[in-house]
């Protein structure tokens, strides 16, 4: 069971990695397997078709972001009620979940653009396990309740924070070229960003 186990891993691993440079339409079983050291025949006694294979690491990979979403909030939830911490927590625990995991990034935003109805299809799968847009729903109708935030609509401003969050890794060759955008340091521009991004959107959020 434990060989099963590593060997499903490796495989798993690998076409992580192989997604990630090619998607799904670019990738092929022979590099997948190559790069997890078995054959082929052993990817496909696993998985029967590179479709099921990518869906399967879709679904690893959107639960696994959301495992490390609501794990980076949890200190935070349990230590306070104020509202606008939670959230703030959540986009700088959103924004970590993707610029920390780059391989994981590229698949799931290849997916989005390339095979909209792959994700759609896993999205719907696993949403009635997924902890934290619940949570902030929450926080939103009860930071809206004690009336410390506007009469805000919770879903638009829990789109606008997904959005602003992935944006720079749709918009960084635009941005590259228009606004003549050199990054020396990325790490560094990422942190900045975060920061941007709690600012921008808390101080839209909070009551006057």
């Amino acid at each position: 069971m434990a060989a099963k186990k590593d060997t499903k891993s490796k495989i798993i691993s690998a076409a992580i990695s192989v997604f990630a440079e090619k998607g799904k339409h670019g990738a092929r079983m022979e590099e997948i397997a190559a790069q997890a050291s078995v054959n082929k025949a052993m990817v496909y006694y696993y998985y029967t078709s590179k479709e099921i294979l990518f869906k399967e690491v879709l679904k690893i990979l959107l639960v696994r972001i959301s495992e490390n979403i609501i794990q980076s909030m949890q200190q935070v939830i349990e230590s306070t009620d104020d509202q606008l911490k939670i959230i703030e927590a959540f986009i700088h625990a959103h924004n970590r979940a993707f610029t920390e995991n780059v391989d994981y990034t590229k698949v799931l935003l290849n997916a989005i653009v390339n095979t909209p109805e792959d994700f759609r299809e896993i999205l719907e799968a696993i949403r009635p396990n997924l902890k934290y847009p619940r949570k902030l729903m929450e926080s939103f109708e009860k930071g809206i309740s004690q009336n410390k935030f506007r009469e805000v609509d919770p879903m638009q401003v829990f789109i606008s924070i997904i959005g602003t969050n992935l944006i720079y890794f749709f918009g960084k060759p635009i941005a590259e070229v228009i606004m003549n955008l050199e990054i020396t340091n990325e790490q560094a521009f990422l942190q900045k960003r975060e920061n941007s991004v709690v600012d921008l959107l808390l101080y839209g959020l909070v009551r006057k």
